[in-house]
């Protein structure tokens, strides 16, 4: 069983495709910038923007699926 905030948010991310989770996890976890990321993946910004939010997307269903109710005190 999952006891925190913290271990529900690494739960959920590393569950994302890889591609994904790299992306994620360098712009909430590590802070870099959308522009940082941008250039390292040679990406359009709406592009990655738009993964970004679908990410977050998936991350609240996965965690409504989880009985959390709040899901803004996790991500």
């Amino acid at each position: 069983m999952l006891s925190n905030a913290a271990d529900l948010a690494a739960a959920v991310v590393a569950d994302l495709p890889p591609d994904v989770r790299k992306i994620v996890e360098a712009h909430f976890f590590d802070g870099d910038s959308i522009f940082k990321i941008q250039r390292r993946y040679k990406m359009k910004r709406r592009d990655l923007e738009a993964m970004i939010e679908a990410a977050l997307v998936t991350m609240r269903t996965a965690l409504r699926s989880r009985n959390v109710r709040a899901v803004g005190d996790v991500i």
